[in-house]
């Protein structure tokens, strides 16, 4: 919003309208001028007449998934750690490449059997999770100033120190991952 000279402590009023459903209905009745929507509900909204604002997809670099536990966790129980992003790595693996299952899971979740929707909501998850899911430090800056905001000690710290790459380090070195997708 910063870039386009909205201030949005001072220009917008914020208000939490339960779950995506309930938002596109709020645009629909014009009870808010503009609302956060992913796929599929922002497709949903254009269909009623809405148009897409900003796209943050395209303009917030931003992790779009992450694997969060306490560093306690992991210094205590690593194996566990190990073994769920094992798990998260052959999920993302089954995702990529069993498109069929994958949108028969898509649907029951997303509550909608539509093809078109499943289609889409397919093809954007299957580009947001990558093989090989080392953390992407490079779009926190974007959390770090909506932290700072009330906390600026944040910036007395690097994204790196949020992040452990080494499951998936050993992961990708042990040839875990490129054995799933039939690489040597």
């Amino acid at each position: 919003m910063k870039r386009y000279g909205i201030n949005p402590e001072r220009d917008v009023t914020w208000l939490t309208i339960g779950a995506p459903p309930d938002r596109v209905q709020a645009l629909d009745a014009k009870l808010v001028d503009a609302a956060d929507l992913s796929y599929p509900f922002d497709v949903q909204a254009q269909k009623k007449g809405c148009r897409t604002l900003w796209d943050a997809r395209i303009e917030a670099p931003y992790p779009s998934m992450s694997v969060v536990t306490r560093r306690k966790t992991v210094q205590e129980d690593r194996d566990t750690v190990m073994r769920m992003m094992r798990a998260h790595v052959e999920g993302i693996h089954f995702l990529k490449t069993q498109k069929e299952a994958s949108q028969k899971i898509l649907a029951k979740y997303l509550k909608n059997n539509d093809k078109e929707i499943l289609e889409g909501s397919y093809e954007i998850y299957k580009d947001d999770f990558i093989a090989t899911p080392y953390p992407i430090t490079h779009g926190l800056e974007t959390t770090y100033e909506y932290v700072a905001q009330r906390r600026p000690e944040i910036y007395n710290h690097k994204a790196e120190e949020f992040t452990d790459p080494s499951f998936i380090a050993e992961l990708d070195k042990s040839g875990f991952i490129k054995k799933l997708y039939g690489q040597k």
